[in-house]
């Protein structure tokens, strides 16, 4: 009995500790993708001669704002205007929203990169890649434009799928 007990327990160590690095290699799996898919795409664009990255942010997912998510908004800012430091009603609607997130749109990655000119001059450039969900490039913006877009469901879909 204690022999079969150990084997259990062993067991369900052993599986509980598998589950936690699957979602960390996960993300460590969709963030190479989009690397590889931005690089393919930024070699085989014209637009970009001689280029040669330089830094990629994190792959940070973009959710389709709800009448849900919009009311948990509104709600932990004023619950922040209340409370600064904290509070459990606080972290009970951070936990909501984090249920509650909305459609997923797709991702968006910063990307820092050198190109060159045809007279040979370099220049740093900063483009911020929308993928959409299966990490294929949908839009590249200057990061400076993301504060202008209205209606980020356009921005996400794919001129092929249209």
């Amino acid at each position: 009995m204690k022999k079969t007990l150990a084997i259990l327990l062993i067991f369900i160590g052993s599986w509980a500790c598998k589950q936690t690095p699957k979602s960390e290699n996960e993300k460590v799996d969709k963030q190479k993708f989009a690397i590889n898919a931005i690089e393919k795409w930024m070699l085989e664009n014209s637009e970009y001669p001689s280029y040669k990255p330089i830094q990629f942010g994190d792959l940070n997912p973009r959710y389709e704002r709800t009448p849900r998510s919009i009311q948990l908004e509104g709600l932990i800012e004023s619950e922040l205007a209340q409370h600064p430091q904290g509070s459990e009603k606080l972290d009970s609607l951070r936990n909501l929203q984090t249920k509650n997130m909305g459609n997923l749109l797709g991702y968006i990655l910063l990307h820092k990169y050198e190109t060159t000119s045809n007279a040979g001059e370099k220049k740093v450039n900063e483009s911020l890649f929308f993928l959409d969900t299966a990490l294929r490039i949908a839009t590249v913006l200057n990061p400076e434009a993301f504060d202008q877009i209205l209606i980020e469901r356009h921005v996400f879909r794919l001129d092929s799928i249209e």
